[in-house]
């Protein structure tokens, strides 16, 4: 598969997005991805940055500023296994388009999922895999799976992909367990068309929000110009095709109501990517290394 030509639809567990930029670890994977708020003196030279106004005392290389005149501080923090969460909608706007020839929102969700996963099992992260359904505006019910090792997250791919990502099938591999709060990471991933209750997250916790449109729902060429389309919410209006295509109702209510999801997500001091069908994998790799940890 040429990676540079391919989109999210083909996005698999194992296509590589490496964790070690700048606000990851770079060491062995195997103590995990998250860096502990503590820090402690090192006299390793490459932990070594120019002093910042409130850096703790204990942190400078004295004899270095004896020797250079230059503050300079050698701190280190360790890496830890981190508790991930990734909250996927399964409501009934990601179940669209209906039609077989069609990547449905919520295959591009388990897909953008099972590779977040994947990655951060592979850092000795232990990641809980949760999903969102009817009426649900946050994880009232926990409705879960929990990967352990990189290993687990492919067989379970695998199963998905053979019965086409069905909402109805994976909901047999979910267990109602509980998990604590505290999770040092969280990824939300939806259309949120639906309700979110956006300020339930934990402050402490990073927040990364992946909001995943269809292409269709974003251009309307597709529309045809002689047909009525129904808004089933709330409005409860039908509109013609060729009024629909013809004016900027359309266009001008889209960018409104993505400005407003931004807003909620700053509000809660989130951070927020934008994902297609459409969407190429490398530039999914640069939306994400946007993502705060």
């Amino acid at each position: 598969m040429n990676q540079d030509s391919s989109t999210i639809r083909d996005l698999t567990p194992m296509v590589n997005f490496d964790f070690g930029y700048k606000k990851y670890k770079s060491a062995s994977y195997s103590h995990g991805s998250y860096f502990l708020k503590q820090r402690r003196p090192s006299k390793v030279p490459s932990s070594s940055r120019n002093y910042i106004k409130g850096d703790p005392p204990n942190l400078i290389d004295w004899k270095a500023y004896a020797r250079t005149d230059a503050l300079l501080v050698r701190e280190i923090r360790d890496e830890a296994r981190a508790q991930v969460v990734v909250i996927c909608d399964g409501r009934d706007t990601m179940l669209w388009p209906e039609e077989k020839e069609e990547i449905t929102k919520f295959e591009i969700v388990c897909r953008i999922a099972l590779n977040i996963s994947f990655r951060h099992c592979l850092c000795g992260d232990r990641v809980h895999l949760n999903f969102l359904e009817e009426n649900d505006t946050f994880l009232k019910e926990q409705k879960l799976m929990t990967f352990k090792s990189a290993a687990s997250v492919v067989e379970y791919y695998e199963a998905w992909l053979g019965h086409r990502f069905s909402f109805k099938e994976i909901k047999k591999d979910l267990s109602p367990r509980f998990i604590s709060k505290g999770s040092d990471i969280v990824y939300t991933i939806s259309d949120f068309i639906n309700p979110f209750s956006f300020s339930s997250l934990d402050a402490k916790t990073a927040k990364n929000f992946i909001q995943v449109l269809h292409s269709r729902e974003i251009d309307l060429d597709w529309i045809e110009e002689s047909r009525c389309y129904f808004d089933e919410k709330k409005e409860k209006n039908e509109y013609i095709g060729s009024i629909l295509k013809q004016g900027k109702n359309y266009g001008e209510k889209l960018e409104q109501w993505q400005k407003s999801i931004n807003l909620q997500v700053k509000d809660c001091f989130g951070s927020l990517i934008n994902i297609t069908d459409q969407t190429s994998i490398p530039r999914y790799f640069q939306e994400m290394a946007l993502f705060e940890f």
